[in-house]
């Protein structure tokens, strides 16, 4: 008896969590067993500044958000949060990032010049416009051939 009721009363909390959810485009982010009932956690989306370091309603080119400086790999950081992380880099010629893996799939666009790209162990090189998928977990490096800007995006 005790589960039908814990099942009733998730139901009407999800219920009345998903009318809040399409009103204010809430996320669920964890549920808590306490014993007598299943809560939703919520954490609203509208509730935070999603871009930084960005101006926005101007057209822009994201190729001019950061500068090269020599010896330097330079990075500036659009968005991060809990899903998502979008930053833009520019490389010098032969600046390096060692070996890493990431939490989560990245995609690479190239906006200007030349980078090479070691995914798994595998040579990749791209130009303008060109974009790589760098799956989660799968270490890979990132080497200026040439001065080079990119687009990085992690979906987590």
């Amino acid at each position: 008896m005790k589960d039908n009721r814990i099942k009733r009363k998730l139901y009407e909390t999800h219920t009345i969590r998903y009318n809040e959810y399409r009103q204010i485009n809430a996320y669920i982010r964890q549920w808590i067993d306490n014993g007598k009932e299943i809560k939703i956690i919520l954490k609203a989306k509208g509730q935070r500044n999603m871009y930084k370091n960005i101006e926005k309603k101007t057209k822009l080119l994201l190729k001019d958000q950061v500068e090269y400086q020599e010896g330097q790999v330079v990075s500036k950081t659009l968005v991060q949060n809990d899903y998502v992380s979008v930053t833009v880099f520019s490389f010098d010629k032969g600046e390096e990032i060692s070996t890493h893996a990431s939490g989560g799939d990245a995609m690479v666009t190239v906006l200007d010049g030349t980078g090479r790209f070691t995914v798994g162990g595998e040579i990749f090189i791209l130009t303008e416009g060109e974009t790589l998928i760098m799956p989660k977990d799968v270490p890979h490096a990132v080497y200026g051939e040439e001065q080079f800007k990119m687009l990085l995006t992690v979906s987590f």
